[in-house]
Protein backbone atom coordinates (compact mmCIF):
# COMPACT_ATOMS: atom_id res chain seq x y z
CA UNK A 1 0.00 0.00 0.00
CA UNK A 2 1.41 3.38 -1.26
CA UNK A 3 1.20 6.23 1.00
CA UNK A 4 0.66 9.55 -0.19
CA UNK A 5 2.22 12.19 1.26
CA UNK A 6 0.06 13.15 4.27
CA UNK A 7 0.37 16.69 6.95
CA UNK A 8 -0.25 14.85 10.07
CA UNK A 9 -2.69 17.62 12.11
CA UNK A 10 -0.33 18.52 15.19
CA UNK A 11 0.58 21.71 15.85
CA UNK A 12 2.91 21.69 18.84
CA UNK A 13 3.73 25.33 20.32
CA UNK A 14 6.88 25.71 20.37
CA UNK A 15 8.77 28.77 21.88
CA UNK A 16 12.97 29.14 22.01
CA UNK A 17 14.52 32.10 24.21
CA UNK A 18 14.91 35.39 21.90
CA UNK A 19 18.57 35.21 20.07
CA UNK A 20 18.85 38.86 19.12
CA UNK A 21 21.09 39.33 16.64
CA UNK A 22 24.10 42.16 16.52
CA UNK A 23 25.24 43.28 13.20
CA UNK A 24 29.14 41.94 14.51
CA UNK A 25 27.22 38.61 14.92
CA UNK A 26 25.52 38.72 11.91
CA UNK A 27 28.90 39.32 9.92
CA UNK A 28 30.31 36.61 12.01
CA UNK A 29 27.66 34.00 10.94
CA UNK A 30 27.67 35.13 7.44
CA UNK A 31 31.45 34.31 7.15
CA UNK A 32 30.97 31.27 9.13
CA UNK A 33 27.90 29.84 6.85
CA UNK A 34 30.00 31.00 3.54
CA UNK A 35 32.97 29.28 4.33
CA UNK A 36 31.12 25.68 5.07
CA UNK A 37 29.40 25.89 2.64
CA UNK A 38 32.57 26.15 0.45
CA UNK A 39 34.28 23.68 2.28
CA UNK A 40 30.88 21.39 1.89
CA UNK A 41 30.90 21.59 -1.57
CA UNK A 42 34.44 20.70 -2.12
CA UNK A 43 34.32 17.54 0.66
CA UNK A 44 31.13 16.19 -0.38
CA UNK A 45 32.13 14.67 -3.52
CA UNK A 46 35.07 13.33 -2.20
CA UNK A 47 33.59 11.70 0.70
CA UNK A 48 30.80 10.09 -1.21
CA UNK A 49 33.65 8.91 -3.95
CA UNK A 50 35.67 7.23 -0.97
CA UNK A 51 32.77 5.22 0.59
CA UNK A 52 32.06 3.87 -3.22
CA UNK A 53 34.69 1.66 -3.17
CA UNK A 54 34.07 0.34 0.51
CA UNK A 55 30.30 -0.78 -0.50
CA UNK A 56 28.68 -3.95 1.08
CA UNK A 57 28.68 -7.52 -0.60
CA UNK A 58 25.41 -7.56 -3.13
CA UNK A 59 23.47 -9.81 -0.59
CA UNK A 60 24.60 -7.98 2.59
CA UNK A 61 22.00 -5.64 4.48
CA UNK A 62 23.78 -2.71 5.95
CA UNK A 63 22.68 -1.82 9.73
CA UNK A 64 23.64 1.64 11.14
CA UNK A 65 25.38 0.74 14.78
CA UNK A 66 28.37 0.79 16.37
CA UNK A 67 30.48 -2.05 15.11
CA UNK A 68 29.75 -0.90 11.06
CA UNK A 69 31.32 2.39 11.81
CA UNK A 70 34.28 0.55 13.46
CA UNK A 71 34.80 -2.02 10.86
CA UNK A 72 34.24 0.67 7.81
CA UNK A 73 36.14 3.92 8.96
CA UNK A 74 34.45 5.81 5.52
CA UNK A 75 30.99 4.84 6.90
CA UNK A 76 30.80 7.92 9.20
CA UNK A 77 32.22 10.98 6.53
CA UNK A 78 29.56 9.15 4.28
CA UNK A 79 26.68 9.29 7.23
CA UNK A 80 27.59 12.70 8.00
CA UNK A 81 26.81 14.18 4.57
CA UNK A 82 23.82 12.12 3.75
CA UNK A 83 22.23 11.72 6.61
CA UNK A 84 23.44 13.84 9.29
CA UNK A 85 20.40 14.44 11.10
CA UNK A 86 20.61 10.83 13.06
CA UNK A 87 17.54 9.06 14.16
CA UNK A 88 18.89 7.88 17.46
CA UNK A 89 15.42 6.52 18.20
CA UNK A 90 15.17 3.37 15.60
CA UNK A 91 17.29 0.72 14.29
CA UNK A 92 18.38 1.81 10.77
CA UNK A 93 18.75 -1.10 8.22
CA UNK A 94 19.31 -0.42 4.63
CA UNK A 95 19.33 -3.59 1.66
CA UNK A 96 22.03 -3.61 -0.85
CA UNK A 97 20.86 -1.98 -4.27
CA UNK A 98 19.25 -4.51 -6.58
CA UNK A 99 17.44 -4.18 -9.76
CA UNK A 100 13.79 -4.93 -10.57
CA UNK A 101 11.91 -4.73 -14.01
CA UNK A 102 8.50 -4.70 -12.68
CA UNK A 103 7.45 -6.53 -8.90
CA UNK A 104 8.95 -6.23 -5.32
CA UNK A 105 7.79 -8.41 -2.61
CA UNK A 106 8.66 -7.70 1.03
CA UNK A 107 7.94 -10.17 3.78
CA UNK A 108 7.67 -8.09 6.71
CA UNK A 109 6.20 -10.80 9.34
CA UNK A 110 10.28 -10.34 10.82
CA UNK A 111 9.89 -6.78 11.01
CA UNK A 112 7.18 -6.96 12.99
CA UNK A 113 7.90 -9.37 15.33
CA UNK A 114 11.24 -7.09 16.06
CA UNK A 115 8.86 -3.85 16.46
CA UNK A 116 5.41 -2.88 16.88
CA UNK A 117 6.26 0.68 15.49
CA UNK A 118 8.41 0.50 12.09
CA UNK A 119 8.46 2.12 8.88
CA UNK A 120 9.87 1.18 5.38
CA UNK A 121 10.36 3.15 1.95
CA UNK A 122 11.64 1.69 -1.22
CA UNK A 123 14.46 4.53 -2.64
CA UNK A 124 14.99 5.27 -6.48
CA UNK A 125 19.03 5.31 -6.63
CA UNK A 126 18.48 7.33 -9.46
CA UNK A 127 16.73 10.10 -7.84
CA UNK A 128 17.25 8.84 -4.12
CA UNK A 129 13.52 10.17 -3.60
CA UNK A 130 11.54 7.10 -2.29
CA UNK A 131 8.93 6.03 -4.57
CA UNK A 132 6.81 3.76 -2.00
CA UNK A 133 5.97 4.16 1.30
CA UNK A 134 4.42 1.93 4.46
CA UNK A 135 4.36 1.54 8.35
CA UNK A 136 3.10 -0.97 11.05
CA UNK A 137 -0.09 0.38 11.33
CA UNK A 138 -1.49 0.34 8.02
CA UNK A 139 0.05 -2.76 6.66
CA UNK A 140 -1.72 -5.41 8.40
CA UNK A 141 -0.56 -8.23 6.05
CA UNK A 142 2.87 -10.22 6.08
CA UNK A 143 3.94 -9.82 2.63
CA UNK A 144 3.50 -6.15 0.66
CA UNK A 145 3.67 -6.19 -3.22
CA UNK A 146 4.91 -3.33 -4.64
CA UNK A 147 4.58 -2.48 -8.61
CA UNK A 148 8.00 -0.34 -9.69
CA UNK A 149 9.35 1.00 -12.82
CA UNK A 150 12.08 -0.78 -14.55
CA UNK A 151 15.64 0.71 -12.59
CA UNK A 152 17.68 -0.28 -9.44
CA UNK A 153 16.30 0.72 -5.83
CA UNK A 154 17.01 0.16 -2.27
CA UNK A 155 14.65 -0.83 0.46
CA UNK A 156 15.23 1.59 4.16
CA UNK A 157 13.64 0.40 7.36
CA UNK A 158 13.10 2.46 10.77
CA UNK A 159 12.48 0.27 13.86
CA UNK A 160 10.99 2.36 16.68
CA UNK A 161 10.69 0.47 20.22
CA UNK A 162 12.62 -2.73 19.34
CA UNK A 163 13.36 -5.88 20.94
CA UNK A 164 15.22 -9.30 20.28
CA UNK A 165 16.89 -10.76 17.72
CA UNK A 166 16.28 -8.84 14.19
CA UNK A 167 16.17 -10.50 10.87
CA UNK A 168 15.63 -8.60 7.59
CA UNK A 169 13.08 -8.98 5.37
CA UNK A 170 13.04 -11.57 2.46
CA UNK A 171 12.93 -9.25 -0.76
CA UNK A 172 11.29 -10.88 -3.95
CA UNK A 173 12.26 -9.21 -7.24
CA UNK A 174 10.46 -10.31 -9.97
CA UNK A 175 8.73 -13.09 -8.69
CA UNK A 176 12.72 -14.88 -9.96
CA UNK A 177 14.91 -14.05 -7.52
CA UNK A 178 15.22 -13.08 -3.90
CA UNK A 179 16.87 -11.21 -1.59
CA UNK A 180 17.37 -13.91 1.64
CA UNK A 181 16.80 -13.22 4.88
CA UNK A 182 19.78 -12.00 7.25
CA UNK A 183 20.20 -11.95 10.82
CA UNK A 184 21.48 -8.88 11.96
CA UNK A 185 23.62 -7.62 14.67
CA UNK A 186 22.78 -4.45 16.13
CA UNK A 187 23.28 -2.75 19.07
CA UNK A 188 20.01 -0.77 19.90
CA UNK A 189 21.62 2.44 19.11
CA UNK A 190 23.89 2.15 22.23
CA UNK A 191 26.90 3.68 20.21
CA UNK A 192 25.37 6.92 19.32
CA UNK A 193 26.00 7.47 23.86
CA UNK A 194 29.70 6.38 23.34
CA UNK A 195 30.31 8.07 19.51
CA UNK A 196 33.58 9.99 19.17
CA UNK A 197 33.83 13.49 18.47
CA UNK A 198 37.88 13.36 17.72
CA UNK A 199 36.93 15.20 13.91
CA UNK A 200 34.50 17.48 15.61
CA UNK A 201 36.52 20.62 13.91
CA UNK A 202 35.73 18.75 10.43
CA UNK A 203 32.64 17.98 10.90
CA UNK A 204 31.60 20.98 12.56
CA UNK A 205 32.66 22.88 8.84
CA UNK A 206 31.08 20.23 7.11
CA UNK A 207 27.60 20.37 8.50
CA UNK A 208 27.61 24.21 10.11
CA UNK A 209 25.51 25.56 6.56
CA UNK A 210 22.56 24.08 7.10
CA UNK A 211 22.23 24.71 11.19
CA UNK A 212 23.52 27.92 11.59
CA UNK A 213 21.17 28.92 8.68
CA UNK A 214 18.06 27.68 11.13
CA UNK A 215 18.97 30.37 13.03
CA UNK A 216 17.84 33.14 10.60
CA UNK A 217 14.66 30.85 9.31
CA UNK A 218 12.09 33.49 9.74
CA UNK A 219 13.89 35.58 6.49
CA UNK A 220 14.13 32.54 4.38
CA UNK A 221 12.12 30.00 2.66
CA UNK A 222 10.65 27.07 4.07
CA UNK A 223 10.52 25.09 1.97
CA UNK A 224 14.24 25.66 1.03
CA UNK A 225 14.97 24.85 4.74
CA UNK A 226 13.46 21.57 4.88
CA UNK A 227 15.26 20.44 1.73
CA UNK A 228 18.53 21.15 3.03
CA UNK A 229 18.13 19.90 6.52
CA UNK A 230 14.97 17.30 7.03
CA UNK A 231 15.71 13.74 7.09
CA UNK A 232 14.41 12.39 3.63
CA UNK A 233 11.78 9.37 3.28
CA UNK A 234 10.43 8.91 6.56
CA UNK A 235 6.99 8.20 6.00
CA UNK A 236 3.86 9.17 8.77
CA UNK A 237 6.09 11.31 10.24
CA UNK A 238 6.03 14.99 11.29
CA UNK A 239 9.08 17.09 11.75
CA UNK A 240 9.74 20.35 14.03
CA UNK A 241 12.96 21.33 13.61
CA UNK A 242 15.00 24.78 14.68
CA UNK A 243 18.17 26.75 16.02
CA UNK A 244 18.55 26.74 19.68
CA UNK A 245 21.73 29.06 20.67
CA UNK A 246 24.03 27.81 23.58
CA UNK A 247 22.14 28.32 27.08
CA UNK A 248 19.12 29.19 25.60
CA UNK A 249 16.03 26.84 26.35
CA UNK A 250 12.93 25.11 24.21
CA UNK A 251 9.66 25.04 25.61
CA UNK A 252 6.85 22.81 23.28
CA UNK A 253 3.49 22.87 24.48
CA UNK A 254 1.16 19.86 23.13
CA UNK A 255 -2.18 21.22 23.50
CA UNK A 256 -5.32 19.01 22.92
CA UNK A 257 -2.75 16.60 22.14
CA UNK A 258 -3.40 12.46 22.14
CA UNK A 259 0.06 10.77 22.94
CA UNK A 260 -1.99 7.23 22.43
CA UNK A 261 -2.01 7.95 18.42
CA UNK A 262 1.49 9.04 18.36
CA UNK A 263 5.10 8.82 19.35
CA UNK A 264 6.84 12.19 19.86
CA UNK A 265 10.97 11.90 20.25
CA UNK A 266 12.82 14.98 20.73
CA UNK A 267 16.84 14.95 19.51
CA UNK A 268 19.23 18.11 19.82
CA UNK A 269 22.62 18.19 17.78
CA UNK A 270 25.26 20.14 18.15
CA UNK A 271 26.88 22.22 14.95
CA UNK A 272 28.71 19.33 13.83
CA UNK A 273 25.48 17.49 13.93
CA UNK A 274 26.62 14.75 16.51
CA UNK A 275 23.95 14.17 18.16
CA UNK A 276 23.81 15.42 22.29
CA UNK A 277 20.40 14.04 23.62
CA UNK A 278 17.45 12.40 22.88
CA UNK A 279 14.78 11.21 24.45
CA UNK A 280 10.81 10.10 23.75
CA UNK A 281 8.75 13.04 24.84
CA UNK A 282 4.76 11.84 26.60
CA UNK A 283 3.92 15.01 28.42
CA UNK A 284 2.22 18.18 26.94
CA UNK A 285 4.56 20.18 28.65
CA UNK A 286 8.40 19.96 27.24
CA UNK A 287 11.52 21.75 28.09
CA UNK A 288 15.44 21.28 26.95
CA UNK A 289 18.37 23.88 27.89
CA UNK A 290 21.35 23.90 25.53
CA UNK A 291 23.69 23.66 28.21
CA UNK A 292 26.83 22.16 26.46
CA UNK A 293 26.81 24.01 23.25
CA UNK A 294 24.80 25.61 20.43
CA UNK A 295 23.03 23.58 17.51
CA UNK A 296 20.06 22.09 16.72
CA UNK A 297 16.66 20.40 17.78
CA UNK A 298 14.62 18.03 15.73
CA UNK A 299 10.94 16.73 16.74
CA UNK A 300 9.51 13.66 15.08
CA UNK A 301 6.10 13.13 15.51
CA UNK A 302 5.25 9.80 14.21
CA UNK A 303 0.93 8.75 13.81
CA UNK A 304 -0.01 5.70 15.21
CA UNK A 305 -3.42 5.76 13.70
CA UNK A 306 -4.52 3.08 10.68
Amino acid sequence: MALKAEHIPIQPSVTRSSDKVGAGELLVDACEIFISMIFRAREVKKIKQNYAGSLQADDAWLVISGSQLKKNQKLLPFLMVSAPRWNVHAVIIASPVFSVKEKLGIETASLSRFSDLWNLSVIDVSTKQPVWSGISTRTRTKRVNVTLSPGAYRVVVRLYESTGDLDSPVLTLDSDRALPARRLDHDNNEFYSKMSMDNYAFYRRLNLFPIRLLKYRRYLKQDLLKRIFLPAADPGTQFEFGYLGFGKELDVRFDDFDFSKFRVYFCFYNEASFPVFWCAVEHKDFRYRAKTAAGCYLLRILSLEC
